[in-house]
């Protein structure tokens, strides 16, 4: 899976929209963060203009975030996107001189492609779609190169299909697709961002993660997040955008990323609307994830218990949701009851997926309590919290300690060389990653997150060459532990130290 790709792309579908006053009134009220307003305004215009692909287009994109909190949308939704290609493309048949049928194919298919991505409805479906919409987007820039919102569908692709590989192992489906160009994709997006009518803040958003994830300007990012923040307070979506960009690679910032959360859970609390719910939910989850990611990790239990406990059934998502992230974190505390929520989970939830990501998580869990991994995890989580709290020389005793007691502890030794790499020269924490990384005993998890380091010091010395080989070794080895997903965005860009 293209990690970090398919939400990018969702922002993608507006394309080059014209610049009508109602039409742009319900962007503005999209981007304001009313969905439904948004909705309802380009649904009642349709009534009256059945034939207006602008107004297809605006329904389609203020319905897109409605979805995964009502699942009975989706054939409707389907229904009408695919409606919306057939009628720009009997359009652009009848006259291939007409510029609106052709913004509105490139659009459309882009985000067609993005929905079969995120939705599993088909990657090579997805990929055909994707390649449709280059084609499209390009005839239609030659045209018209002054539409500033026809370059955001065009940069998106241009850029991550340039970095796809890194985050694809089967690349088959890339053949066929039209080449990518990161540099000049790069230049398209934020051409929208700064000139954009419509899309200039979905631009924006896109922005957010590429600097902060792909390109190494964390600087350039924050400020980029605090001007979108200031201008649509509102929107759930850009704040959540926002929130990953704190929490990321770049910056590790849980703090600020948790007050982004605990802000949109406070604003939508007394939210009846199953958009208001659906971001209340999404954003008590994300605390819980940073709370865990400060080794706050009974914290983050007991901020889900209590929606589990009301028994929400209403987005579906969130019972399931919320009791695999719980039975996840009960694990990781080597809690015997952890299986309780999955069962929970295989029991009274029909969808096969759910049942089948309990019962992955139950095998997880129980392999890692049988092999003593889930014990040896569980007893750092203190020395853990220290070092989150940057209390670097308690954190390095407390590691030393159990190394003394248990010298084969892998995460003892994967976290004591940690604290040597944050808090003196990368080199001097060498050694350490380096052996753990070559030991075949040592689990899978910690070995990875050793490998990884040990990549990080070869980027921090200026050895690109060998922190790439590096990475794809760990991108490959590691694929289904969190050091392969790190190392994918290693092999994009050179890792720097997190800002402090």
């Amino acid at each position: 899976m293209l990690a970090g790709f398919a939400p990018l792309v969702l922002a993608t579908s507006v394309g080059a929209q014209p610049s009508p006053d109602p039409v742009r009134a319900g962007y503005h009220l999209l981007h304001a963060g009313d969905k439904m307003a948004a909705r309802r305004h380009f649904d009642g215009l349709l009534k009256q203009h059945p034939d207006d692909l602008a107004l297809r287009l605006g329904s389609l994109i203020a319905r897109r975030g409605q979805l995964d909190n009502d699942e009975s949308l989706i054939p409707a939704y389907e229904r009408d996107l695919n409606e919306l290609l057939r009628k720009a493309e009997a359009r652009y048949a009848r006259s291939e001189r007409d510029s609106d049928a052709l913004r509105y194919l490139a659009s459309g298919y882009m985000l067609r492609a993005a929905y079969r991505f995120e939705h599993d409805k088909g990657m090579w479906g997805a990929a055909r779609d994707a390649a449709k919409a280059k084609n499209h987007s390009d005839s239609y820039v030659q045209r018209h190169p002054d539409h500033e919102d026809a370059y955001l569908t065009l940069g998106l692709y241009n850029y991550f299909v340039d970095i796809a590989p890194a985050f694809v192992k089967v690349l088959r489906f890339l053949f066929f697709l039209p080449a990518g160009n990161r540099l000049e994709g790069l230049k398209q997006i934020e051409r929208a961002a700064a000139a954009g009518d419509l899309v200039a803040p979905l631009a924006q958003q896109n922005l957010l993660l590429i600097y902060s994830l792909f390109e190494g300007r964390a600087e350039q990012a924050v400020a980029l997040a605090e001007r979108l923040q200031q201008r649509f307070p509102e929107n759930d979506d850009f704040a959540m955008t926002i929130a990953d960009v704190y929490a990321g690679p770049a910056l590790e910032d849980h703090d600020r990323a948790a007050n982004v959360y605990a802000a949109i859970a406070k604003r939508r609390a007394s939210d009846p609307t199953l958009d208001g719910s659906g971001a209340r939910y999404r954003a008590i989850l994300g605390l819980a994830v940073e709370r865990f990611e400060q080794w706050r990790t009974q914290e983050a239990i007991d901020i889900l218990t209590p929606v589990i406990d009301r028994g929400v059934t209403k987005p579906e998502w969130v019972a399931p949701m919320f009791l695999l992230r719980r039975g996840n974190l009960r694990a990781l505390l080597n809690d015997p009851g952890a299986a309780s929520d999955l069962k929970r989970v295989q029991s009274e939830f029909k969808d096969k997926d759910w049942r089948k990501n309990a019962l992955e998580l139950e095998r997880w869990t129980q392999d890692r309590r049988a092999s003593g991994e889930a014990a040896d995890f569980a007893a750092l989580i203190p020395a853990n919290r220290l070092a989150a709290e940057k209390m670097w020389a308690e954190a390095r005793k407390a590691y030393e300690a159990v190394l003394t007691k248990q010298p084969a502890s892998p995460w003892a030794q994967y976290r004591l060389a940690y604290t040597i790499f944050m808090t003196e020269s990368p080199d001097r924490s060498l050694a350490r990653f380096s052996s753990l990384a070559a030991n075949r005993r040592a689990w899978p998890s910690a070995r990875g997150m050793a490998m990884l380091h040990v990549a990080r010091i070869q980027d921090l010395a200026g050895r690109r060459d060998d922190a790439l080989r590096t990475y794809r070794t760990v991108a490959n080895d590691f694929d289904e532990e969190r050091a392969g997903r790190l190392a994918q965005v290693g092999l994009v860009t050179p890792y720097k130290r997190p800002r402090s």
